[in-house]
């Protein structure tokens, strides 16, 4: 392989491309059950493999699949932990019909007492 970085984008490129049925193979086969559009997921898986890519050392004798496959795993692992993270987040400052003046915050019920009031009281 030649040093121009003509040659390195190219090989880079063949790597990539060649490599694609890798992360279509980890979507449909490991996270088919997930919440996430399949579209979504290889895009995400493809990130990976891109990541794999840029950071494989030939050195280290691993073979690059088992390495791309824990880089597209890890990918698409984020991206859902990261979609987790973001339905446990409610804002409840919206108004519940259009005509209402109540929130959904004042639907909730609220205890009197605290633990702060309890333990004040104490």
């Amino acid at each position: 392989m030649e040093d121009n970085p003509q040659s390195k984008s190219f090989y880079r490129d063949m790597i990539i491309t060649g490599n694609l049925r890798l992360v279509y193979f980890r979507v449909y086969k490991y996270f088919s059950q997930a919440d996430y559009d399949k579209d979504d997921l290889i895009s995400i898986g493809s990130i990976g493999l891109i990541k794999a890519v840029d950071t494989f050392d030939y050195h280290k004798n691993i073979v690059f699949s088992n390495y791309a496959i824990q880089c597209i795993d890890n990918e698409i692992l984020m991206a859902l932990r990261k979609k987790k993270n973001y339905k446990k987040h409610v804002c409840g400052d919206f108004t519940l019909y259009d005509d209402d003046k109540n929130t959904l915050l004042d639907t909730f019920s609220y205890e009197e007492n605290t633990l702060d009031d309890i333990l004040f009281q104490e």
